[in-house]
Parts: C-alpha cells; structure tokens; sequence
C-alpha cells in the first residue's frame, strides 16, 4: 500500500496535536516519537 508523504505527514501531524491535547494537564509532556515508515518492497514480476 503506497502512503503519500502529505498524508503521511498529516497523519503524524494530527497524532501528534491529539497527544499534545491528551497531555494538557502535564506542564512538561515527554515528545511523542515519530514512527519512522516501513518502505513497502514492490513485487517483481516473474
């Protein structure tokens, strides 16, 4: 399944202003690391 880095980067960006809200009450939230994306291998075709 391909992923467009736009999409991906909006996925990233919303998790990350979800967690940013989830973690209001804390004064200092521990920065949630980004998961670095599996490149998916194409097929060859035999």
């Amino acid at each position: 399944m391909y992923i467009s880095k736009t999409l991906l980067a909006t996925i990233i960006g919303t998790s990350l202003i979800l967690s940013g809200c989830n973690d209001g009450n804390d004064p200092t939230p521990t920065p949630t690391p980004t998961p670095t994306p599996t490149p998916t291998p194409t097929p060859t075709p035999t």
